[in-house]
């Protein structure tokens, strides 16, 4: 049986704003064992970004209100000091953010920017052998001549290549938990799939656990082993990524898979959408999150807000269809 890493119990992320305190994640549950790929989908606004950057205590600190529990390998990273989480941040869980050239420092070379940070959790590595593994860790990302693009500056590498310092900056220090905030966004689709590629690669040689963010269904089917979906700050469904596909149960995550493209549909069958918008998480909610974009609403809906439920063995759903008062 494989090793549980990390356990989010009850999970809530408040920020607080000019308009008042925004209810980003609001009670998520969902574990992280060795060796697998985790990913969690939604659209923009749905709590992904917010619930991730919590695991690591990566969200404004003064804005930011943690509540629950964020237990990897038994210890609650939400008790750590700041001192105790940089220990943790890099060398035990460790993140690829979104856009490289808002994260890659421009002033320094890719090179000095990931021996900073191998440098941070092992003081005592004589630098030579410092910069003989961070060469290794360009090489074994595809980075060609990794000599010579130690000393490149992050401007004059590609999107493709950038992304790649990324992925090498957080294994620099051989992490067990990878998180991965879409990852490959702001990349063109063959370049894409050389990066999914690539770190399907990584976790086969390492065995690091991945936890993906992605608002592309395509990119949960080719890459992950597990699927949470997330709205309105909650995981309203969560199975292994077959099942999902196969017999997805909540609403929401019906409509998010029939509003995917298909090549076999007819070229006059107009794309599918979701009416609507995601509710504004400043106000408090009453009843299902989901209801007023629901077409099978039901009145009780409107009043109750629905508890997870286990539709089959390791396939939760939230949605009260599956409540034995609703069903006939």
């Amino acid at each position: 049986m494989k090793k549980k890493l990390l356990d989010v119990k009850d999970l809530h992320v408040r920020f607080s704003t000019s308009r008042g305190q925004l209810h980003a994640v609001r009670g998520i549950h969902f574990s992280i064992y060795e060796g697998e790929t985790v990913g969690i989908v939604g659209e923009s606004g749905c709590g992904k970004s917010a619930a991730v950057k919590a695991l690591t205590r990566l969200n404004p600190r003064y804005t930011t209100h943690l509540e629950g529990e964020v237990l990897y390998e038994g210890n609650n990273l939400l008790n750590y000091s700041e001192a105790q989480m940089r220990g943790v941040r890099g060398k035990e869980i460790s993140m690829i953010f979104q856009d490289p050239m808002t994260s890659l420092n421009p002033t320094m070379t890719i090179g000095n920017q990931i021996l900073e940070g191998y440098a941070q959790h092992f003081p005592s590595t004589p630098k030579a052998k410092a910069r003989l593994t961070v060469l290794e860790m360009l090489r074994k990302v595809g980075i060609p001549f990794p000599e010579e693009r130690f000393n490149a500056y992050p401007h004059t590498l590609s999107g493709g290549m950038r992304q790649r310092v990324m992925i090498a900056l957080a294994l620099a220090c051989e992490p067990k938990i990878l998180l991965a905030d879409e990852p490959t966004t702001a990349l063109d689709v063959t370049i894409q799939a050389q990066i999914l590629d690539l770190l399907k690669f990584i976790q086969k040689e390492t065995g690091t656990s991945i936890l993906l963010i992605t608002h592309d269904m395509s990119v949960i089917a080719n890459v992950c082993d597990r699927v949470l979906v997330m709205y309105a700050g909650k995981i309203i469904e969560s199975a292994s990524v077959e099942t999902l596909f196969s017999h997805p149960q909540h609403p929401y995550t019906q409509r998010l898979l029939a509003a995917i493209p298909r090549l076999d549909q007819p070229k006059d069958q107009p794309l599918l959408s979701i009416e609507g918008a995601p509710p504004n998480l400043i106000h408090s909610l009453k009843g299902c999150s989901f209801c007023p974009r629901c077409r099978e609403a039901m009145t009780i809906c409107k009043q109750e807000d629905p508890p997870t439920f286990e539709v089959k063995e390791n396939h939760l759903s939230a949605c009260l269809k599956h409540d034995a008062r609703c069903i006939r």
